[in-house]
C-alpha cells in the first residue's frame, strides 16, 4: 500500500533514475509526481525516451502519476486527454506515465485520492508561449468544481501542484492575487467537516518540509529528487520517511535560477527558446 510522493522534477532525468531505483529497492509500485514533471517539452526531452526504454526493455519500475504544474507543457497533455475516454481520470503520457486529469478522484493502490494540476507562473515574463509557458497552467471553474465535489465524496489523499493560502509560510509571489492559491483556501470553507482530508501533497514551492494546519497534514514534496514516502494512509497519521535521491545545495538551487533566468532573457530577446 506505500506510495511514494515526489516534488517537482523540472526534466532532470537522474532525478527520475534516483527515484524509480529507490522505488524498486523500497518495493513500491506507485509514484506520484506532483507537478512540475517537465516531460512533453518541446525540443530535447530526455524523459519520454527513457521511458519508453524501459518499457522496450522489460525493465520492473513502478507506475508513475503526475497532475500536472504550471511548467508543464498542457497544449501537449490536453490534447492526449481529449484523445482519452472522457470518463478515464488517468491519461497515458507515455509507457509507464500517466496524468491524472484535473479535479479528479482515483483508487491508487487501496487509496483514494481527489486531484488537481496546474498553478500559476510568477516568471511568465520570462518566458515564451508554447516553447516554455501555457495559458492551460491555471485550473478552469470547473476544474475546482470539480475536485471539490470530489473531495466531499470520499477521499484520503489529496494532490494539488499549489496548495492553500494556509500554508502561509511559502513566498512564492503575491500568492493572495494568485488564482490557485486563493480559490484552494476558499475550497476548504466548502467541505464537508467530515470529508477534511488529513494529508495533502503538493510541489510548486521547492521545500521539503510537512505543515499541520487546521486538522490537515500538508506535506511539500521538495525538488528533483525529494518526497515523501506514505505507508500508513488507512491508520492513524505516523511519521513519514523523507526521500533524498538527489539534494540540491540552496548555492546550487540559486545558481540554476539564474542560469535560468539568464538564458530565457537572451533567447526572449532572441525571439525564440
Amino acid at each position: 500500500m506505500s506510495i511514494l510522493y515526489v516534488g517537482d522534477i523540472h526534466g532532470q532525468l537522474p532525478a527520475i533514475i534516483a527515484i524509480d531505483r529507490f522505488a524498486l529497492e523500497m518495493g513500491v509500485d506507485a509514484v506520484f509526481q506532483v507537478g512540475d514533471f517537465g516531460l512533453g517539452w518541446p525540443g530535447d526531452d530526455p524523459l519520454v525516451p527513457w521511458f519508453k526504454k524501459r518499457a522496450r526493455q522489460g525493465r520492473p519500475g513502478p507506475v508513475w502519476y503526475t497532475c500536472g504544474g504550471n511548467h508543464d507543457n498542457w497544449q501537449k497533455w490536453l490534447a492526449k486527454a481529449a484523445e482519452h475516454p472522457a470518463e478515464d481520470p488517468l491519461v497515458p503520457l507515455v509507457p509507464g506515465c500517466v496524468y491524472v486529469r484535473r479535479g479528479a478522484r482515483v483508487e491508487i493502490q487501496g487509496v483514494w485520492h481527489a486531484v488537481l494540476g496546474g498553478a500559476e507562473s510568477i516568471d511568465r515574463h520570462l518566458r515564451v508561449e508554447g516553447k516554455s509557458w501555457w495559458p492551460d497552467e491555471t485550473p478552469s471553474y470547473e476544474d475546482f468544481q470539480r475536485f471539490l465535489d470530489n473531495i466531499n465524496a470520499g477521499v484520503d489523499v489529496v494532490v494539488t501542484h499549489d496548495a492553500p493560502l494556509e500554508t502561509s509560510t511559502f513566498d512564492h509571489g503575491d500568492r493572495e492575487n494568485q488564482t490557485t492559491p486563493r480559490t484552494l483556501q476558499r475550497l476548504l470553507g466548502f467541505i464537508e467537516p467530515e470529508r477534511r482530508p488529513r494529508r495533502w501533497y503538493f510541489g510548486h514551492h521547492h521545500a521539503h518540509d510537512r505543515f499541520d494546519v487546521n486538522g490537515i497534514a500538508y506535506f511539500c514534496c521538495g525538488l528533483e529528487g525529494e518526497g515523501f514516502l506514505d505507508v500508513s494512509h488507512t491508520q492513524k497519521p505516523e511519521p513519514i520517511a523523507a526521500v533524498r535521491p538527489r539534494r540540491w545545495t540552496k548555492r546550487e538551487y540559486k545558481d540554476r535560477r539564474k542560469e535560468l533566468r539568464e538564458t530565457l532573457d537572451r533567447r526572449r530577446v532572441a525571439g525564440g527558446v
